[in-house]
């Protein structure tokens, strides 16, 4: 981290100059950053574990689950969040200022029509990531979080017959062409997203849920199949 001896204005790495005062970049510019601890929640198992981070980007290994990821610790400057009431997402626009004084801009898409999640100028906000797609967000400042839901994601259907299956794209069809044209059956895709993340975090560890789930959607998938092929 830089920041100007001369005038205290965070500098970008790589700074010859302070753009501010004009003063070279010398050593005495150099700051490290200061390494404090920050409880951040686990992408993939939603494990809330104390981590210690000193720089922007820090590379975790959550505790509980073992999942590698990455959170990006920020400051907000400004946020705007943009909501698609025909296909149900919310679209955010976030300015934030990272640890070594950078700003940036950064962008995601969010399957809640309905509900905006909190970032308020100077809150200090942490976004994690696994294989850099941001999953969670979290405001550290009043303690609360948002984890991303695609609205790709199938979310039962997935769960019980696997992401690649065809059972899963032919329902993704079904939503896409048939549910989301109509203003009606779009709230019922809204609902689905809504319950059925909760009932895999209560009951996706059984397998009677497992098998409850395909004898339930086996005949739904099987009359999609059949209406879309003629």
């Amino acid at each position: 981290m830089l920041v100007c001896d001369k005038c205290g204005t965070s500098l970008s790495d790589g700074s010859k100059f302070c753009y501010k005062c004009g003063d070279p970049v010398t050593r005495l510019d150099i700051v490290n950053e200061p390494e404090t601890k920050l409880r951040i929640i686990c992408p993939k198992c939603d494990a809330q574990s104390l981590f210690r981070v000193s720089k922007t980007d820090n590379e975790l290994t959550c505790p509980e689950c073992r999942l590698n990821f990455v959170s990006r610790v920020t400051r907000i400057r400004s946020k705007r969040s943009r909501g698609e009431k025909k296909t149900g997402t919310r679209t955010y626009t976030i300015r934030v200022i990272n640890l070594d004084g950078r700003e940036e801009v950064i962008g995601f898409m969010d399957a809640n029509y309905h509900e905006d999640f909190e970032l308020r100028s100077k809150d200090i906000a942490v976004f994690s990531y696994i294989n850099q797609e941001i999953k969670v967000v979290q405001n550290i400042t009043v303690n609360r979080y948002m984890k991303i839901r695609k609205l790709g994601d199938c979310y039962l259907a997935t769960y019980a017959y696997g992401p690649q299956s065809e059972e899963v794209a032919i329902l993704k069809a079904w939503r896409d062409e048939v549910l989301l044209k109509s203003s009606v059956l779009t709230h019922m895709v809204k609902i689905y997203y809504f319950i059925s993340p909760i009932l895999i975090k209560m009951f996706g560890n059984h397998w009677i849920f497992r098998n409850i789930t395909i004898i339930l959607v086996n005949p739904i998938v099987i009359s999609i199949k059949k209406r879309l092929q003629r």
